[in-house]
């Protein structure tokens, strides 16, 4: 979305991750140095008990606040020199137990932005993060360490004996990270992953109609074709995957090959209700998976 957003003639679209309460370091894809995650939110709070405007440190919160206000205004105000486009579009993807500081700070400082709420069925998104983070580690932290043989067979690519893709600790968090933000977001305007790949055209325009972005039927296409999985993915059909790709497969549905029963059912418990109401299938999916995977590839 940020690619095909960004080759219209009037829009930029960035992701700053201003808001949360979120600090780690990760090791990218081929990275040697972890790189420093941080929100502006939490910089903000760190820098407002440096101004010393109150010793008792009762006026922190209203600095910070001031701080963000500030910081965030200046952010933009930079794209738009930056890009020489008066409309940017900040991608908003909030930390785990985060979501609903991040839309309560939506509103408190952009009120009068739009917001639109992107939709991927939960599981595809947890079978695509699993992947990421082979490629990925969070410093100090074991999190993708996995199965016994998981990280080989996915990176070599040519499948093999696999008893489960996730611990129970990773699906648990992946149903968190998924439906938290679905739920704090609930109630704007939506647009599904799965009907953009079904319906590209209509699905992308009423995304731009949502986001304000005034657009012809040749803008549209423009954007999509600066978007197709195969300029992203550098060549690659969307389906034909690389496992160690940051643009991986582009295929909806690929989780039925990934989850088994267990999955189905931690992540059902977690994140059911919301997979139902967003129209991903009725309760009790879970039933239907096998106790193993079989020779995934």
């Amino acid at each position: 979305m940020m690619h095909a957003i960004s080759a219209h003639p009037s829009a930029y679209c960035t992701e700053h991750r201003i808001f949360g309460p979120h600090r780690d370091e990760v090791l990218d894809e081929g990275a040697h140095h972890p790189r420093l995650r941080i929100t502006l939110d939490v910089f903000a709070d760190a820098h407002a008990r440096h101004l010393n405007l109150d010793p008792t440190g009762y006026a922190i919160p209203a600095a910070r606040d001031r701080v963000i206000g500030a910081l965030a205004e200046r952010l933009f105000e930079l794209d738009r020199e930056l890009s020489g486009k008066p409309i940017v579009i900040d991608k908003v993807t909030p930390y785990l137990g985060t979501g609903e500081r991040v839309f309560a700070h939506l509103r408190l400082f952009f009120p009068r932005a739009p917001v639109v709420r992107l939709v991927r069925d939960g599981r595809d998104v947890a079978v695509s993060g699993v992947h990421h983070w082979l490629n990925k580690r969070v410093e100090g932290s074991a999190f993708g360490a996995g199965p016994d043989g998981r990280d080989e067979l996915i990176r070599s690519g040519r499948g093999g004996v696999l008893d489960r893709l996730f611990t129970d600790d990773e699906i648990e968090a992946w149903a968190q990270m998924w439906g938290e933000p679905c739920r704090a977001a609930d109630g704007q305007a939506t647009i599904m992953f799965e009907r953009l790949v079904a319906f590209p055209d209509e699905e992308f325009a009423r995304l731009l109609e949502a986001l304000r972005i005034p657009a012809s039927d040749k803008d549209v296409r423009a954007c999509l074709e600066a978007a197709r999985f195969e300029h992203l993915s550098g060549g690659r059909a969307r389906g034909e995957q690389d496992p160690t790709g940051h643009v991986r497969s582009g295929e909806p549905g690929e989780w039925r090959r990934w989850f088994t029963r267990r999955d189905g059912e931690v992540f059902e418990s977690i994140a059911g209700d919301q997979l139902a109401e967003l129209g991903y299938g009725e309760r009790g999916w879970a039933a239907a998976l096998p106790e193993k995977l079989t020779q995934p590839a």
